[in-house]
């Protein structure tokens, strides 16, 4: 709190953020670690304290006061500034002569307010902290005074020796973009199975308005040989998923193939396992572009694109430069390539849109069939020039930490507050890839993608789950309830899903994801009310015996669909997108796909479910294998003590040949 109290020499200097998961690590923390260390003396200590907003605060505290740091610098963001505020009102009562800086986008636009609010901080810095913390930390080792050490800083806050605040306006940092690499070898390996952040560029050239960096669309870019050079290291280390936190990776189209070439290459010559998750332009790529990443090894990139809006107007509304056709033609070519994780992302409550706009938007985004659609909310950032456009248009938002949208011009609470229900059971049933089966039979049957989650939000809010989360085999049971509700006229009012089939997509999904019990949903056919299924069951297990004398668990499951043609469309889809399979499958598609009569059978049975569905199948799962395998099928109108058993595949204990 005392900027005069810092000791010459000696000092306990403690980097401090919180992060939003602990599967998370601080890139910020660590480049300015990297930043200090130069400057940094015999006498003095440089501490690293990294913990998570979901820690309890009691702990955080207990746990900063024992570091006993005659320093803490704090890395501020939407997502833990309240919890750090709070941890600094409270350390500055326990340490009163310690020093307290806080930086931070969240800091950067609000030094002023920021100063107001909490007396115990005696400086904020804004901008890059590589440049301005070590000379900040390096006039506190020498003893300097506050006034003294601020006139030679930029992007710097501080009170004076009345106690008046005063500040220095930012410049931006080297153009060089000559910032430290964040890990040591050792950190890395210890990290390894964590999430690593990297940045090869900073800046953005575009002009977003509810983004932060379009207040200075400079870019700058690291040297490619440096850039190769410290990739290398995270590949090295066995790195599990390195993400880059450049704004727009490709804003410098030949640059970025440079790259991906240099990490297919690499990827190849050492088999490594580490992955590279990118946030591109989609109509940026070109032709040349998308051939190199026909080629790359499956599941080595993941690319984060923000469509945003499908609405052009809106998307003129907010400065965002897109060729949405373009955007939409290279995001089909990713997807039906099974090559590359795509993760779109959609922002409810922008200027200009309402509820219409945002469902026709959600609609064609779910015909790119990404593996993953995130449905944020906007948040009007303080110094963005968003919030200048909210304020004109009369928008309403929280005013503390995330900022989020209450009201937007053309959207009410209550549209969005639908919106937030839609996002819990998109994140639950579509970007959650336990639920392949079910969430595509149902999407195929729909009247559309939006329809269906509000039906789906529809359902879970009536049976009393918003305030009390449902149990595991309640959310499973969920769409089979949709069925049975008023609800699912709003989206089926076409064509309405058979529940057998969907109960066929359910267990299979439940299976494949690893669960082993038999809740109730599934009407398990060993307990069946029918004593012929039970009969069944029960030779069915004997011919298993014959078959399989070494197999230890298994379990009889009832069909009305061709489980192992249903199987097939699960690893298609999973891998080509729901629509392309479709395509694919109907030879609608340029993109070949070798035929499966199996997948294309159940396709068509799919989506004609009021054909005569007296033909089923009896099968037999390997329980008792590390992930449940569906080992053998028949018909059930065949003889089970004679039928030709259909072997789809053996248990990872090797039954069989």
């Amino acid at each position: 709190m005392n900027g005069n109290s810092a000791q010459s020499v000696g000092l306990r200097i403690v980097l401090c953020t919180l992060n939003s998961k602990f599967s998370h690590t601080s890139l910020a923390l660590r480049l300015l670690r990297e930043a200090c260390s130069p400057i940094i003396t015999e006498n003095d200590e440089l501490i690293m304290a990294e913990y998570t907003i979901n820690d309890q605060p009691q702990q955080l505290l207990q746990r900063l006061y024992e570091l006993q740091g005659d320093v803490y610098a704090f890395s501020c963001y939407i997502w833990n500034s309240q919890l750090t505020r709070r941890l600094i009102r409270e350390l500055g009562i326990l340490k009163p002569n310690a020093v307290i800086i806080l930086g931070g986008p969240e800091a950067a636009w609000q030094q002023e307010s920021l100063m107001q609010e909490l007396p115990e901080v005696d400086y904020i810095l804004a901008g890059e902290g590589e440049i301005n913390l070590p000379s900040l930390l390096a006039g506190l080792t020498a003893g300097r005074k506050p006034d003294e050490i601020c006139s030679e800083l930029s992007g710097v806050s501080w009170r004076d020796s009345s106690g008046k605040t005063c500040h220095n306006l930012v410049n931006l940092f080297d153009l060089n973009a000559d910032w430290p690499f964040a890990y040591s070898d050792d950190e890395l390996n210890q990290l390894n199975e964590r999430i690593l952040y990297y940045e090869s560029s900073r800046g953005c050239p575009f002009g977003c308005t509810y983004c932060m960096s379009s207040r200075d669309r400079r870019v700058r870019y690291r040297k490619l040989d440096q850039v190769f050079a410290e990739l290398d290291r995270f590949i090295a280390a066995d790195v599990k998923l390195v993400k880059f936190v450049d704004r727009t990776f490709n804003c410098d189209p030949s640059r970025a193939l440079a790259i991906w070439q240099y990490l297919i290459e690499r990827s190849i010559q050492t088999g490594c396992r580490t992955r590279f998750h990118f946030e591109i332009a989609a109509d940026l790529l070109d032709e040349e572009a998308i051939e190199l990443l026909a080629k790359v090894p499956e599941g080595l990139f993941q690319f984060e694109i923000g469509v945003q809006s499908c609405s052009r107007e809106v998307l003129r509304l907010i400065n965002r430069s897109c060729n949405l056709d373009k955007l939409f033609l290279r995001s089909r070519q990713l997807r039906s390539s099974g090559l590359i994780h795509l993760h779109l992302d959609l922002i409810a409550g922008l200027p200009g849109d309402d509820l219409e706009q945002m469902a026709a938007s959600f609609d064609q985004i779910m015909t790119l069939s990404p593996h993953m659609l995130q449905l944020g909310f906007l948040k009007v950032l303080p110094g963005s020039i968003m919030r200048e456009q909210a304020l004109e248009r009369g928008m309403l938002w929280r005013a503390d930490p995330p900022y989020e949208i209450m009201q937007s011009d053309g959207m009410s609470f209550d549209d969005l507050l639908l919106q937030k229900r839609i996002e819990n059971q998109l994140d639950q049933y579509y970007n959650n890839d336990s639920f392949t089966l079910t969430i595509s039979y149902l999407l195929l049957m729909s009247d559309s993608a939006f329809s269906l989650f509000a039906a789906l939000a529809e359902v879970y809010k009536q049976q009393g789950w918003e305030n009390l989360a449902p149990g595991r085999h309640a959310v499973w049971e969920l769409p089979l309830k949709l069925l049975a509700t008023d609800a699912a006229d709003s989206c089926f009012s076409q064509n309405k899903p058979n529940s057998d089939l969907l109960r066929d997509c359910l267990i299979l999904d439940y299976i494949s994801s690893g669960q082993k019990d038999q809740p109730s949903w599934q009407q398990a056919m060993e307990l069946s009310q029918t004593e012929n299924d039970r009969n069944a069951a029960i030779l069915i297990r004997e011919r298993n015996r014959q078959e399989f004398s070494g197999m230890r668990r298994i379990r009889v499951e009832k069909f009305y669909c061709d489980p192992s043609g249903l199987l097939n469309i699960r690893k298609l889809i999973n891998r080509h997108g729901l629509r392309f399979v479709q395509e694919m499958l109907q030879e609608e598609s340029d993109v070949s796909l070798e035929r499966d009569e199996s997948a294309q059978a159940v396709l068509n049975r799919l989506l004609s479910p009021s054909e005569n569905r007296q033909n089923s199948w009896l099968a037999v799962f390997d329980m008792s294998a590390p992930k449940p395998e569906l080992i053998w099928q028949i018909q059930s109108d065949q003889d089970i003590q004679t039928a030709e058993i259909i072997r789809r595949c053996f248990s990872y204990n090797g039954y069989g040949e």
